[in-house]
């Protein structure tokens, strides 16, 4: 038994203690434990006093039958909605309509993972196109916001799925098309992501990681047999349409120029990625180089992104390098569950930007 007589315990009293810690607090001296007293919303007339405005009766919101009638004075709103994404765009609507400032709103929430994406995204939506460049959004976000709405989480699992499907090429060509990648396309091609991924789709592979530089070769050889072809007049925008892109008005040259940058990316993937891997640490090792050598990085979000999922990795290599023996650990389902666990850019309340916090 331990000697707790130089030992201070403090519980708060409302304090919710399964029976186990019940017990294991009874048995605790009372020199040692200290209970420290909570405030509790009010319970009568007299604790509330006669000065009490709207936004104080929200100490009521628990008791809502016990709460005394508001007075009306604009201090505070109560609303409901059908749903978490109309709670959002209705809390937002009215403090647009009543004239607040950004800076002067902030949003309280009780579930981080129910409220933050949508803010997030609605925000995204009030300001196109600031996401995927990485712009700064006016809003600031407590908790921070899912790492996976950065390219470098995105691309990690998009990585990790292309493994487990035995290397499919439908998931190699999501990543072109999502625009993960870094692709060196040399000379003055001006291919999009889109053109790129619909040059690969070409190239007969289906599965496996062997037949993936045999094919493209395959395919050079054949466009570099058929000589120069121009193609009819099409834009070549970042932003065409996937729904609508094809290489029918891409000329030979630009074809062989994208499929050899194709070609060197994925060389490049196998070469980090090796194909049986003799333990999580080189498993680890191989996500690194990827995350660091293979995936496109715009911006504060990316770069952010980027650092958090290092960080973790480079912790649990640290980790699974000091054990002595074995691990249970199965490190693919670790690094599959790291992009949506890791959350970025948490931030406090800044100038022209609306906050968002947690209630608690």
């Amino acid at each position: 038994e331990r000697d707790l007589t130089h030992t201070t315990i403090l519980i708060p009293e409302d304090t919710d203690l399964a029976p186990l810690e019940l017990e294991f607090i009874e048995s605790i001296a009372e020199t040692a434990l200290h209970v420290l007293p909570v405030d509790q919303p009010a319970r009568t007339s007299a604790e509330i006093g006669q000065d009490e405005t709207d936004a104080g009766l929200l100490r009521w919101v628990l008791a809502p039958t016990e709460a005394p009638e508001p007075r009306h004075d604009g201090t505070a709103t109560v609303f409901h909605a059908n749903g978490e994404i109309s709670e959002v765009r209705e809390a937002l609507r009215r403090c647009m309509a009543a004239g607040y400032k950004l800076d002067q709103i902030e949003f309280l929430h009780t579930d981080k993972q129910s409220y933050v994406p949508l803010l997030f995204e609605t925000f995204c939506l009030m300001n196109p196109g600031k996401h995927e460049a990485g712009a700064e959004m006016p809003v600031t976000f407590a908790e921070g916001i899912p790492a996976m709405y950065a390219k470098p989480a995105r691309a990690l699992a998009a990585w990790i799925q292309w493994i487990g499907d035995d290397y499919s090429q439908t998931a190699l060509t999501r990543l072109i098309e999502d625009g993960l990648l870094r692709i060196p396309v040399r000379g003055e091609s001006g291919l999009s992501r889109y053109r790129l991924a619909a040059i690969l789709k070409e190239v007969p592979i289906g599965w496996g990681r062997d037949r993936y530089l045999s094919q493209i070769d395959d395919r050079l050889e054949s466009l570099r047999q058929r000589g120069p072809r121009e193609p009819k007049p099409a834009p070549l925008a970042e932003n065409d349409d996937p729904l609508h892109t094809s290489v029918h008005h891409v000329s030979n040259r630009d074809r062989i120029a994208g499929l050899s940058a194709i070609r060197e990316v994925v060389e490049h993937v196998f070469e980090i990625t090796p194909a049986d891997p003799s333990g999580p640490v080189h498993v680890l090792q191989a996500a690194k180089a990827f995350i660091t050598s293979c995936v496109r990085a715009d911006g504060e979000m990316d770069n952010y992104a980027t650092r958090a999922l290092l960080d973790h990795i480079e912790d649990m290599s640290r980790w699974l390098a000091d054990l002595d023996g074995p691990t249970s650990l199965n490190v693919w389902e670790w690094l599959g569950a790291l992009p949506s666990s890791v959350w970025i850019m948490g931030s406090g309340a800044r100038p022209g930007r609306l906050h968002v916090a947690g209630i608690s």
